[in-house]
């Protein structure tokens, strides 16, 4: 019977970054303490929501927090739009002549990302991409994690018995519901979308309609997206239903890969030429698919800035602030006292 572990050691760390951050001793450390060349670092993020916690996958950030950390960003970096860095990268010249520049992006299409996060983008002046998941913005059918939380907290069962191995995970508490969202959903993004949601509905088969429609109003719907172009958002692609692409078999990469792309365009009637690999999941094949399918570059992850010289355009390196949850810790990164961070 699976349960979900409890870590202390986490918690104790992050407060540690805060007083340090707070006593003034990080401002300390950054004054005497160089920062790693780098052309620059992508940032990215997928959802703002004022309670983080219940996000079973850890893809969340409160809109204080994302508040504060722009605010440093602003403080310490120029920003700039994605065209800008690539077209800097292929010229093989700093990012911005005040220095290493900095590009916020954000994953999936969210809706909170327009209602939430953009007024807060706004009064920063800071005009981010978006790369977005076509099979909720355009078929209505929600990411698995939300489909799989959506489904945890309806489902009435103390424990469930996966179909694949028999397996037993019990279901009582809040910490029980979110491993199992966690497992399931490691376990089925390497499936194509149709068979995520094959798989999801015969777990919860009385459910499983009414969780679909219910779940996707997490989702930008056309209009909104037209809205988020209009207001100067970059669009970029992020599959059609998020699988993990290096696992995910060939014959399934043009509907994930080349089809999103075309879709968008359709849609929004304007280039779509970025794409942003799933959890950062990319084989040398994915990656020179990707390149055959018309993209101009394409962004992974990795918690690294992206350094100077010659670059490969379809695996430029982004880092995702939302795993750190103090200000402490987002000062020690954007600072470079913590290097290990950009390796």
């Amino acid at each position: 019977m699976r349960s979900h572990p409890i870590n202390l050691t986490k918690k104790f760390k992050n407060l540690i970054w805060d007083l340090s951050y707070l006593s003034g001793l990080l401002s300390l450390l950054a004054r005497i303490k160089s920062r790693p060349a780098s052309q620059g670092m992508i940032f990215y993020y997928h959802r703002v929501h004022p309670c983080p916690g219940w996000d079973p996958v850890g893809v969340t950030i409160s809109p204080s927090l994302f508040h504060r950390q722009l605010a440093l960003i602003k403080k310490k970096f120029p920003v700039t739009s994605l065209r800008e860095f690539f077209e800097q990268i292929k010229k093989h010249s700093p990012a911005s002549e005040a220095g290493p520049a900095v590009v916020v992006t954000f994953d999936d299409g969210y809706r909170d990302v327009w209602e939430l996060a953009w007024p807060i983008l706004k009064d920063f002046r800071i005009i981010p991409a978006l790369f977005v998941c076509t099979d909720p913005l355009i078929r209505r059918i929600p990411l698995l994690w939300d489909l799989l939380d959506r489904a945890v907290q309806a489902d009435g069962r103390d424990q469930i018995v996966t179909g694949s191995d028999g397996e037993k995970y019990r279901l009582r508490t809040r910490k029980e519901k979110r491993y199992f969202v966690r497992e399931m959903n490691q376990r089925w993004l390497s499936l194509g979308g149709e068979d995520q949601l094959k798989a999801f509905s015969r777990l919860f088969t009385p459910i499983a309609g009414p969780t679909i429609r219910q779940t996707a109003d997490l989702y930008l719907n056309q209009e909104e997206i037209r809205g988020c172009l209009k207001a100067g958002f970059e669009i970029g692609a992020h599959t059609a239903s998020h699988p993990y692409l290096s696992l995910l078999p060939e014959r399934e990469w043009d509907h994930e890969i080349r089809e999103p792309k075309a879709e968008l365009e359709a849609l929004l009637g304007v280039e779509v030429p970025f794409f942003s690999y799933p959890a950062g999941k990319v084989s040398r094949e994915v990656r020179d698919y990707v390149a055959r399918s018309g993209y101009q570059g394409a962004l992974t992850t990795g918690k690294q800035a992206v350094h100077p010289g010659p670059q490969d355009l379809f695996c430029l390196p982004r880092i995702s602030p939302e795993g750190v949850a103090t200000m402490g810790k987002f000062y020690a990164l954007v600072s470079g006292i913590k290097r290990e961070w950009f390796h």
